[in-house]
């Protein structure tokens, strides 16, 4: 049997780190860490596939720590919270964080959100796997085909045409599917965040844009969606 990956818990509650224990082995190693010094230390020490952390350690945030965590590892970081607000959607968002969980978890939530966090960041193999991961991870920023295409060294029709016989649609058609799938998340989870909040949270330039996307896509408004959605 093969070796399981490593995935680090940083969460301040030692009843969280028994819980993930026995939810998450044997597929996984699990290692725990009380707080940031803890966390960046272990990181120094190994490789670890993941990363999950506690939004609210005892005397830190821990969307704080994602800039020491991001000079040691690039591992995707799947953020735990006991509380849904305006401000920690937004920073998640912005911050690259693969996912955010609401306590007490699904453990079929968990282990669903973890995999989707590995496969994502799974190591690109060519220039095709490197661009969807780039729109992947950076869906929220600007995005420029023919600059990407340069850098990796061809034209950006030719990428554009590799991409769309490997994947059945164009990068800009998966670019705005995951915006869109960020932004319905964004619309059942946060009900104080604005409509066009979300809009420019995701990456799109306007809310005119965003409304006139998403109506066409889902055949209802932002704010209709929101509404049928409401938790």
């Amino acid at each position: 049997m093969a070796n399981p990956l490593n995935i680090l818990v940083v969460d301040d509650d030692r009843c969280v780190h028994e819980a993930l224990s026995a939810v998450l082995q044997p597929t996984y190693k699990v290692h725990f860490a009380f707080n940031g010094a803890e966390a960046c230390t272990k990181l120094l020490d190994r490789h670890f596939s993941a990363i999950i952390l506690d939004a609210v350690l005892q005397n830190e945030h821990g969307i704080d720590l994602l800039p020491r965590v991001r000079e040691l590892t690039s591992a995707p970081v799947i953020m735990l919270t006991g509380y849904s607000t305006e401000d920690l959607a937004i920073r998640s968002v912005r911050a690259g964080i693969s996912d955010y969980l609401k306590k007490p978890l699904s453990v079929t939530e968990l282990h669903e959100a973890i995999s989707r966090a590995i496969f994502k960041t799974a190591l690109p193999t060519d220039v095709v796997v490197q661009l969807r991961h780039h729109l992947d991870m950076r869906f929220s920023e600007a995005f420029d085909l023919s600059r990407f295409a340069e850098e990796v060294g061809c034209s950006a029709a030719h990428l554009r045409r590799l991409f769309r016989l490997r994947y059945g649609f164009t990068p800009r058609q998966h670019l705005t599917r995951i915006r869109l799938e960020r932004a319905k998340a964004l619309l059942e989870s946060v009900p104080t965040l604005g409509i066009e909040q979300i809009a420019l949270t995701v990456g799109f330039s306007s809310c005119t844009l965003f409304d006139r996307i998403f109506r066409s896509r889902y055949k209802v408004a932002p704010s209709d969606y929101r509404r049928a959605t409401a938790r």
